[in-house]
């Protein structure tokens, strides 16, 4: 199979702090990534038309009252819904906040 004029992307995806080890093996074993925002629920019964429908949904659930990253969590599970694609890849980073030193 060629794939001259295919065009891939690579994602980066930040380990969450408190258990990156345990993540990454999730995400290995599974073949999926978790992007947090998890009790928005499936963002295909949404129908979102945009960054501010996922908004909206995240500030109807109890627990995300009150956060200030909720549109920069919008705009991100908007990015990567609407642009990732099979084939893409992944690199993992752990944030400086989950390092020792």
């Amino acid at each position: 199979m060629s794939t001259i004029g295919l065009q891939t992307s690579v994602w980066r995806l930040a380990l969450p702090p408190e258990s990156p080890e345990e993540a990454l093996r999730l995400y290995t074993e599974n073949h999926c990534i978790a992007v947090g925002w998890g009790l928005v629920g499936d963002l295909r019964r949404l129908d979102a038309q945009g960054p501010k429908d996922i908004e909206k949904a995240l500030r109807s659930v109890p627990q995300y009252k009150g956060l200030d990253t909720l549109a920069r969590g919008a705009q991100s599970l908007w990015d990567l819904w609407r642009e990732i694609r099979t084939g893409d890849g992944s690199r993992s980073w752990r944030s400086p906040a989950s390092t020792n030193g």
